[in-house]
């Protein structure tokens, strides 16, 4: 027999976008940086609503908010970089999310970042960068979704994801 929970069952309630934002912050993901363009002209974004799409070819597709200044230097550029964040980048996800006041190429430390496969900026120690030409974009909403074909890569098998869920950093004990 199994026990009945002592929680009430919440009741259906409509949504608008802040209810919308507060529910998914609660789901966890993976925390990434799409990064785009050369040395002297990047630009770039904390995400986590990135997602594979299929692996023939191998895709995937980034959400990016159409404010985002990452996102029309996408556009522009048809590449980019989706850098996977290893548990210790937490300070590399909150600089590129804005919340350390630095704009355009400040984000872009030669300490932290190095030039990777057409000279887009790969994030040092990350735990995978996906090398990415740009294949489609469809707007919805307030965002723009790109779809991304995979051209190549570089995974840091040791390394441990940096997460994303219930409003704050998480971390995971893997294995």
């Amino acid at each position: 027999m199994i026990a009945a929970s002592s929680r009430e069952e919440p009741a259906f309630a409509s949504v608008d976008a802040v209810r919308f934002r507060a529910i998914m912050r609660n789901p966890v993901s993976s925390v990434a940086i799409v990064a785009t363009g050369e040395c002297g002209n990047r630009a770039g974004c904390t995400v986590t609503a990135v997602c594979s799409l299929s692996d023939s070819p191998p895709s995937l597709l980034v959400c990016l908010n159409r404010q985002s200044t990452a996102r029309q230097a996408v556009i522009d550029n048809r590449r980019f970089t989706v850098n996977y964040l290893d548990e210790s980048q937490q300070g590399d996800a909150d600089l590129l999310a804005g919340r350390l006041g630095m704009q355009g190429e400040g984000k872009f430390s030669p300490e932290r970042w190095e030039t990777g496969p057409n000279g887009l900026p790969c994030l040092r120690g990350a735990l995978a960068v996906l090398v990415c030409e740009l294949a489609d974009v469809t707007e919805f909403g307030s965002h723009s979704i790109f779809y991304g074909e995979i051209r190549e890569a570089m995974v840091h098998d040791q390394a441990r994801p940096l997460l994303y869920g219930q409003g704050r950093y998480l971390t995971a004990s893997i294995g």
